[in-house]
């Protein structure tokens, strides 16, 4: 794993003019993306603002990684056995770089614990649910 003075540096040296240097900069960031994401972010929110900006630059594109590595295995999964919900917050972490799937889930699982006593009743599943996420 690469060290803070490491990765400030290689930082520092994506504003370099020579091309060579940019993209072999960028190219050790991430190589060691997942694994340096919390110093990257701590950078992005301190300091130099051309490092900030090369921080959160990097931060993004790992991101996108994580995304596409993630969606590339579910397009290997049999279609039937993907969880609707899954495919859901894998779109919603597309487009927000905060979300953090565990806690969807956990979120979900509270939500369908609350609803589950409802449904024992005659009423509909639908209105259940809607009666939980609307008439607090």
């Amino acid at each position: 794993m690469l060290d803070p003075a490491t990765i400030h540096a290689l930082l520092n040296a994506l504003s370099s003019h020579d091309p060579k240097d940019r993209r072999a900069a960028r190219a050790a960031l991430l190589t060691d993306g997942l694994n340096i994401r919390e110093i990257l972010r701590q950078i992005a929110e301190t300091g130099n603002p051309a490092v900030q900006c090369h921080a959160a630059s990097i931060l993004q594109l790992i991101h996108e990684r994580e995304i596409l590595e993630t969606w590339q295995g579910l397009r290997r999964t049999p279609e039937a056995q993907i969880p609707i919900e899954t495919g859901a917050i894998l779109i919603a972490r597309s487009q927000c770089l905060e979300l953090q799937a565990d806690e969807i889930f956990h979120q979900l699982d509270e939500l369908a614990a609350t609803l589950r006593p409802r449904l024992s009743g005659n009423l509909d599943p639908l209105d259940a649910l809607n009666e939980l996420l609307f008439n607090f």
